[in-house]
This record gives C-alpha cells, structure tokens and sequence, in this order.
C-alpha cells in the first residue's frame, strides 16, 4: 500500500532536488508537489493526503503556519535551512526535522519514522478503538492494554523503555516485544509511579533501575542505547548517580 504525499517548497531547485529523493522511495506516490503553502493546504482540504514533506520559511504562509491551520494534519516533515524552528516543530508532532543541505540516506530516515506513524495511524482507525483514556488503565504494578481482541497485562518491572510517536506510545518489554498504544508519551508518563520511571528524553521513559549507564546523549538501558536530551542529563544525573558515586571524599 502506497502512502499519499505532497511536497512544498518555494524554490524551485530545492523542491525538483526533494521530488528526485522521494520518487526512490517505494512506499511513498507523491500527490502534488507545490511552491507555497497555500497551494499545500487547498490540496490537504481537497484530497487525502498522509504525509507532507515542507519547506518552513516560505512567503505568505510558514510550514509551521501550515500546520497550525489545519484541524486534522497530516504527518509532517518539515525541511529547513534554520535550527531555530527544530524545537516549534516537534512541539507540533512532526515526524521529523531536517537540515538542509540533506541527502537520500537522511530523507529516506526522516520518510521511515512518517511511515510509521501514518501505519500505525491506519491501524488504530482499523482497530475501532474506543476513546484514549479507555486505552490504557493502570493497576498497582502493571498496565492493562487494549489489543485488537483482548486487554494484555504489562507488569511495570518488565518494561525496557516507552518512545513516543507522535500521539501513540511504543511499550518496550525485556521480552523483545512492541506493544502499540494510542495513548500520548505524556499520558503514559502520568499513569507510571514516578519514583520508579522517569523521562529522559522528549520521546522516551525509562525505568531507573535498568539503566546501566549514563554516556553524554545516551543511556544504556540493559541493552538498548537511549537517547538522552540535554534538557534532562542533570535531574537523571541527581536522581541516579550522586548518591551512589564512589569517590574519595
């Protein structure tokens, strides 16, 4: 099944060059590509679209701007010269942020993490699942979790880490399995006893007592590299290391 996708930028050159990318990726048809954001948002309003790949700083009508107009958007990609726009951007849920210059590997990167949230957005709606808060209930030490037939326990000491996806959650277990929930990373974070997780990153919890070890951007937790958002190193740090540091004071 192809993905429907609209690109948008206001050069020309950089649009052909971002259309040329794009058209090597399998999973993607590409609906239109437009100069300007206006032209973006009648497509978005007309056809369905599932992704849309957009410059920020064009004339009339910002890429972020794009989106804030829109009830229901599409995944978004946004593609941008400027680093100021990251943080604006993923406050808006975009799938990605990415710099230009760029190259295939890195738009290619970006159009995965798109793609899975547009699967499993198609998911969800196949699954009829109820309203979010009925998604995910909380006992003393476990989660329940509503799959596609049944409610599944997921007790809070198996758990590896949660990233978010956009308004899903992905629940890592020691077991090596995935569990889908469409329920926010902020949700989630409310519903866990918070001397035992703690967020480490905009996208990702873990529970304290299996990180192995902290590095400068991430956090080993067992096996698994954690990113690690600098905003969060010091509370981590406070909270696992200075008690506990040999030293020879």
């Amino acid at each position: 099944m192809k993905l429907h996708c609209i690109l948008v930028d206001d050069n020309p050159i950089e649009l052909d060059g971002l259309e040329s990318l794009i058209r090597r990726i399998d999973q993607l048809h590409i609906e239109a590509c437009c100069h300007d954001a206006i032209e973006a948002m009648n497509i978005v309003h007309t056809r369905p679209i599932d992704i849309v790949f957009s410059d920020i700083d064009m004339p009339d009508l910002k890429g972020i701007d794009l989106i804030r107009s829109l009830a229901n958007p599409p995944v978004f990609v946004l593609v941008s010269s400027h680093t100021e726009y990251a943080l604006e951007g993923f406050e808006l849920d975009v799938a990605d942020y990415v710099l230009k210059p760029y190259d295939f590997a890195r738009i290619s990167k970006a159009a995965g993490k798109a793609i899975e949230i547009c699967m499993m957005r198609k998911m969800m709606q196949e699954r009829k699942q109820d309203a979010i808060e009925d998604t995910l209930s909380r006992a003393d030490d476990h989660f329940m979790i509503r799959t596609e037939n049944s409610y599944l326990k997921v007790r809070f000491d198996e758990i590896s880490y949660i990233e978010s996806m956009s308004n899903y959650s992905k629940v890592y277990t020691e077991s090596g399995k995935c569990h889908i929930v469409l329920v926010s990373l902020k949700k989630v974070e409310e519903l866990l006893p918070a001397d035992s997780f703690m967020r480490i990153h905009r996208s990702f919890i873990v529970p304290l007592k299996r990180i192995e070890e902290i590095r400068t951007t991430e956090v080993m937790v067992g096996k698994h590299a954690v990113p690690l958002g600098t905003s969060y190193r010091q509370a981590l740090l406070e909270r696992v290391v200075n008690n506990k540091l040999l030293n020879r004071s």
